[in-house]
């Protein structure tokens, strides 16, 4: 990928993307304890070891709870600001899983965030406090309106809108799937459907060792970098040692598109990556 005139690099997603929970403090030692030491989730998360990497700027606009819907209106909103200078951003948007979307409170006069999480529980970590003001009325919209085929297939289509502004732009991007997408899935609109209709195959980033369009089997199942794995914290989330591996994959990724003919042999790219880190 030529980036010559490539100043920043946007990326957006979900807790997979942010962080989700490197800012806690059982964690932060829990890590410690391995001889791993950092005082910010910001330090040690993909999107700024990525931008270091490739030294660009960093927009991170991503978030916990995160939706499709919320993930396409702000990387929308980020193209309109930026619209005169969009050859100078590189996208990377991780698509997040699980049943999300976002709503706008007129009770909170703001928007929150909607997971299967905070649907079944009022104080889930998906939302701040004041959420459980308008628990009630995002359970009975839910109980009502609430179908997971429909959404998927709006995001999906959606997703094929925006893909089409990026390219109609000549915008640089790549998007990460965290699972949701794949054939296998309820989802009319899948990765291989959309491919066939916009060409853009090798915008999405393929892994190795399995279900090669997602990221979350790939850390956790082929690389065995979940938080579970690393420090025994029941949770599928990226551990550091995950996040320094996707951002090493998408830092070789990066510099090797459009030459991609299928996923990167990550295990000889991480053996150098270990030898230089001394990681877990």
């Amino acid at each position: 990928m030529n980036l010559s005139k490539i100043k920043k690099l946007y990326t957006n997603g979900s807790s997979i993307t942010w962080g989700w929970p490197l800012h806690e403090e059982r964690i932060k030692k829990a890590y410690s304890k391995l001889g791993i030491d950092y005082k910010n989730r910001e330090d040690v998360i993909w999107p700024t070891l990525l931008a270091n990497n490739l030294k660009l700027e960093l927009v991170e606009d991503s978030r916990w709870g995160g939706s499709a819907d919320r993930l396409i209106r702000k990387t929308y909103e980020y193209c309109f600001k930026n619209f005169d200078k969009l050859n100078e951003t590189l996208f990377v948007l991780e698509l997040p899983i699980g049943f999300r979307t976002e709503l706008f409170s007129n009770t909170l006069n703001r928007i929150i965030n909607i997971t299967r999480g905070n649907i079944e529980n009022p104080i889930d970590a998906t939302e701040s406090a004041d959420y459980v003001d308008v628990y009630h009325h995002v359970r009975n919209w839910f109980g009502e309106f609430g179908n997971t085929q429909f959404q998927y297939d709006s995001q999906s289509l959606k997703l094929m809108g925006l893909i089409s502004f990026l390219e109609l732009n000549k915008v640089q991007y790549l998007i990460i799937d965290g699972g949701e997408y794949q054939d296998n899935h309820d989802v009319s609109y899948s990765i291989k459907e959309i491919n066939k209709k916009l060409n853009v195959y090798n915008r999405f980033v393929q892994f190795d060792g399995g279900n090669k369009f997602c990221v979350v089997d790939w850390y956790k199942n082929f690389h065995k970098k979940s938080l579970t794995d690393e420090i025994g914290y029941d949770d599928y989330h990226p551990g550091i040692g995950a996040h320094r591996l996707i951002a090493e994959y998408l830092t070789h990724y990066v510099n090797k598109w459009p030459n991609i003919e299928g996923p990167l042999d990550s295990k000889n790219i991480f053996k150098k990556l270990f030898a230089r880190l001394n990681f877990i």
